[in-house]
């Protein structure tokens, strides 16, 4: 049975068997949009309404068992869906896994407000593309003012910060940054002067 499973996994397992199996006739050009929200959200639902009952039940049925076979092995979405943090250079072939910084679960799809792309998927895989930032004012308080970066403020390796906002991010806290002179004298009372060399 499917239900009561973790909904976001079931979701995706489910479109990974449909889209494909809906599109196999090329009635639509959709190889290289089968994964894309836009396409699904414009074409799936009224191409299966498109479907004489009979075939559309024949191929529901099918895509079902699929999905039931499958979806038990992932008790959360992040069972599935992962986001690794890593320097540029993690992109490289067999070194890259030495620019890792972490890699764990995360939540978000396609069009959520945590956006983290994917394509169609059914098993463990890594989001292509997510958030860099967060950040949230408060207009009528110029020292309310939340920041976090996905990784750190600083894309030097070995660098403090390359990596010191992975935790804040994880945990959905930020860093307080205030505009008004006083308040960044009070909370930031260390300053230093850079001048250039004579």
């Amino acid at each position: 049975m499917i239900a009561g499973r973790n909904t976001a996994a079931t979701f995706e397992i489910l479109l990974y068997y449909l889209v494909p199996a809906l599109y196999t006739d090329g009635r639509r050009q959709a190889s290289a949009l089968l994964g894309q929200w836009g396409f699904l959200t414009k074409y799936l639902i009224s191409d299966l309404e498109a479907m004489s009952p009979t075939r559309r039940a024949r191929l529901l049925r099918q895509v079902l068992r699929k999905t039931a076979r499958r979806v038990g092995r992932y008790a959360v979405w992040g069972d599935m869906h992962r986001l690794d943090a890593a320097h540029w250079l993690g992109r490289l072939p067999v070194l890259g896994k030495a620019f890792r910084v972490a890699r764990f679960p995360v939540g978000g799809s396609r069009e959520t407000p945590m956006k983290t792309a994917h394509g169609l998927v059914a098993s463990p895989h890594d989001a292509v593309y997510g958030s860099q930032a967060r950040h949230i004012s408060d207009l009528s308080d110029p020292d309310e003012n939340y920041f976090v970066l996905f990784g750190g403020q600083d894309g030097w390796l070995g660098s403090a910060n390359f990596a010191d906002q992975i935790d804040l991010w994880r945990q959905g806290n930020y860093i307080r940054m205030p505009l008004r002179a006083e308040s960044i004298a009070a909370e930031f009372p260390l300053a230093m002067d850079l001048e250039p060399a004579p």
